[in-house]
Formats: C-alpha cells, sequence, structure tokens
C-alpha cells in the first residue's frame, strides 16, 4: 500500500535468498539474473550488502547504473563508500547508510526511554568522526 506502480528487482548471490525477499515485498517484484540487470533502468539503488565497508570495492560499477539513478549504499565508513563517491563522481544522487544509523539509533532512544533524542548532537557526534 502507499507505493503505487513501483516494482523492484532484487539480486543475491544466493537464489533462494533474494526469492525469499521477493516474497516478502507488497510490490511488484522479482528476482534478477544479476547485480547488473538489476540496477539496468533503477530510479533507486540500494545496497544491502557488506561489500565496500572494508575497502573499496564496489558491488556493481556506477557505469552500469541508469543516468538519473540514485543511490544508497546501507554501508557506511568513516570517509564513504567507494560506491557513494563514484556515483556522485559520475552525477548520482548519492548517500551512505549513516543517515539510516542516526535514525536507527534514535528511534531505539526513543523507544526505551519515551522521548525524542537530539539528534543534532547525534549528527555532530558522526560528524566528528568523519
Amino acid at each position: 500500500e502507499g507505493w503505487g506502480d513501483a516494482s523492484a528487482l532484487v539480486y543475491s548471490r544466493t537464489q533462494r535468498r533474494a526469492e525469499e525477499l521477493v516474497e516478502r515485498f507488497k510490490v511488484k517484484s522479482a528476482v534478477a539474473r544479476s547485480a547488473e540487470s538489476a540496477v539496468e533502468n533503477a530510479t533507486l539503488v540500494v545496497n544491502a550488502t557488506p561489500v565496500g565497508l572494508k575497502d573499496d570495492t564496489v558491488p556493481v560499477s556506477v557505469h552500469e547504473l541508469a543516468k538519473d539513478a540514485a543511490v544508497l549504499d546501507l554501508a557506511y565508513r568513516l570517509n564513504e563508500t567507494a560506491f557513494v563517491k563514484d556515483a556522485r563522481e559520475r552525477g548520482h544522487r548519492a548517500q551512505d547508510g549513516i543517515t539510516m544509523l542516526v535514525e536507527q539509533g534514535a528511534l531505539a532512544f526513543e523507544r526505551w526511554f519515551g522521548k525524542q533524542p537530539d539528534r543534532d548532537a547525534m549528527w555532530n557526534a558522526i560528524k566528528a568522526l568523519r
């Protein structure tokens, strides 16, 4: 509900994992045969793997991305992943997983303590590390 005519292509190195994830979607979805075919016409590319956490490997070459695709790399490092950097260099909107980390932390704080955390303080702590 609320996603209109959105669709998702899912790629995993393990076919069964991709199939299980597709079964959970409430939008039109399918399993892609390769990472390259999954991103070919995508408007949003989400990397939900650990690729790029420890080195500059990328889950798929940014040359494979559609011209107007945005990138969300759920992996995060102090100085951003190579995937995010490469995507920005080619003109794509790109963000790493730090936003998700901060928001998950904020929601957990709220759930545990029953009050809104100081997100500015959280962001300042992240910026101090970068």
